[in-house]
């Protein structure tokens, strides 16, 4: 039986390398429960001799001499402990099996880089490791790759060469190109300098941490299906990116260029963009033309930088009336920026030097803001006034000032008819008025959680009826206190 069972075995390793298989580790376990499938096999065999003995010795006792029936009592229950042992056995290996099969349906898509070159199909490529036993992760040594490399897995889909050393010349063969099924690409952790050859089907390209430091007019000619682009951690800036490098990028979702050296926004952005993330650059100015055909756009992200609400052009958010969050965190604002896109739902902007809003800020935005977020800022009662937040007293539903320079909760706090989540601790808050916080003429109030924990507060002498309107009475956060000490 051992000529089938190594025939079967090299079958199927063919079909898991077609199929794109995770790892070598991964192989060692199918090929674990593929030598099983003899054991398997050698166990069913073994089963059908028991049940043959047995029937035999049945039919032979109807016929025996009643001086031999012990005897043969007794090998019928040696013949049926052997049975259930056999069976048991089965039963453990079947098992085995199907988890086997599991695994290969889950994992046949994933392809590891180090793992489609086996079952006679050719070589590792050159500096690949095998990952030991435990080992999360393994950094390899590739340094050069050919087409001939991928011969063997042509409906290749998913490829990981990140943390080696590849750089230009190790892809000047362009062996990418013909995997023309291949749609997710990792190139992290590399010395690339440019943009390799890249087949058609590429839906998501990770090339973070390389040494990118120019973007073409052609460097993504024919990707047209590309959804997800990441090139997060490189030498980019907006001088080195033409304004027709996103031209072909005619699908492109989700763009990320953090940790770049960008000082504004690059040209030429893809009218279908929906996400980007340009945080941990050196933006200080966002121009007009930058997102003026970002039609689409729903989130952006522009934290970590160097913006001003002087640096922010008059008409810079006018296109974006998709535009649902805008993060603009750890940044050097002074003011909440004028002229925010209209339709915006959530806008951060903490860690910044917010003194003051100016009034009337959010009155265009048609009650569509739910979440502003102003934390760790320098703001006072003074630079926080009734009109400051009109057109968002209907909309809100979490406001952040904690961390800044308030003395007493802001009056129009109880101005708010959805406000489910106020955060005012940390701050130099010596007093709670009667009707701070809950107004009688704001009936039905969503106020579930408030924080006014590390102030100044005296606890006792806050007014017994100046929380009320909290739907849940453990939403109320007043302990510790600056300055006070409490005992159980």
């Amino acid at each position: 039986m051992q000529m089938p069972a190594i025939w079967i075995t090299f079958i199927c390793l063919c079909g898991t390398v077609f199929c794109g298989h995770n790892s070598l580790h991964d192989m060692d376990l199918y090929l674990e429960t593929s030598s099983e499938s003899h054991e398997l096999e050698t166990a069913a065999v073994q089963q059908t001799e028991v049940d043959r003995v047995t029937s035999l010795d049945t039919y032979d006792s109807s016929r025996t001499l009643p001086a031999e029936e012990n005897g043969i009592e007794h090998l019928q229950m040696e013949a049926g402990q052997q049975r259930e042992h056999q069976g048991a056995n089965f039963r453990t290996l079947e098992a085995r099996q199907r988890r086997g099969v599991w695994w290969m349906r889950k994992h046949a898509n994933a392809v590891e880089a180090s793992a489609y070159r086996i079952a006679g199909l050719g070589e590792p490529l050159t500096g690949w490791k095998k990952r030991g036993k435990g080992e999360k992760e393994t950094k390899n040594n590739i340094k050069i790759i050919t087409p001939q490399d991928f011969s063997g897995v042509p409906n290749l889909d998913t490829l990981d060469l990140s943390k080696n050393k590849l750089d230009d010349d190790s892809l000047s063969s362009n062996p990418l190109s013909d995997l023309t099924f291949l749609k997710k690409l990792n190139l992290d952790g590399n010395k690339l300098t440019r943009i390799p050859a890249l087949p058609p089907s590429l839906e998501q390209l990770r090339i973070n941490n390389n040494q990118l430091s120019t973007l073409t007019p052609h460097c993504f000619k024919g990707l047209t299906n590309l959804l997800i682009l990441e090139l997060e951690e490189n030498f980019l800036h907006e001088g080195s990116v033409s304004p027709l490098t996103f031209r072909p990028l005619q699908r492109l979702l989700d763009l990320r260029l953090d940790n770049n050296r960008f000082r504004s926004l690059p040209l030429g952005l893809p009218p279908s963009l929906q996400e980007l993330e340009i945080n941990a650059n050196q933006i200080e100015e966002v121009t007009k033309e930058a997102l003026r055909g970002c039609v689409h756009l729903r989130v952006l992200d522009m934290s970590h930088n160097l913006l001003h609400e002087q640096g922010i052009a008059t008409k810079a958010w006018s296109r974006l009336n998709t535009l649902e969050s805008l993060d603009l965190s750890y940044n050097r604002f002074t003011s909440v920026p004028m002229n925010l896109p209209r339709h915006l739902q959530k806008l951060s902007l903490q860690h910044n030097n917010i003194s003051h809003i100016t009034a009337f800020t959010f009155r265009h935005m048609r009650s569509s803001l739910q979440s502003l977020r102003l934390s760790h800022n320098a703001l006072s009662n003074e630079g926080l006034e009734r009109v400051s937040l009109v057109g968002a007293y209907r909309s809100l539903g979490e406001l952040l000032l904690d961390n800044n320079h308030l003395s007493q909760i802001p009056r129009c706090i109880r101005q708010f008819k959805n406000l489910k989540l106020l955060k005012l601790d940390n701050n130099q808050i010596r007093l709670v008025r009667k009707w701070g916080v809950c107004h009688p003429g704001n009936a039905g109030s969503t106020l579930a959680s408030i924080h006014l924990e590390n102030n100044l507060l005296e606890v006792e002498k806050i007014p017994p009826n100046a929380f009320s309107c909290l739907s849940d009475a453990q939403g109320l956060v007043l302990y510790p206190q600056k300055g006070h000490s409490y005992h159980k």
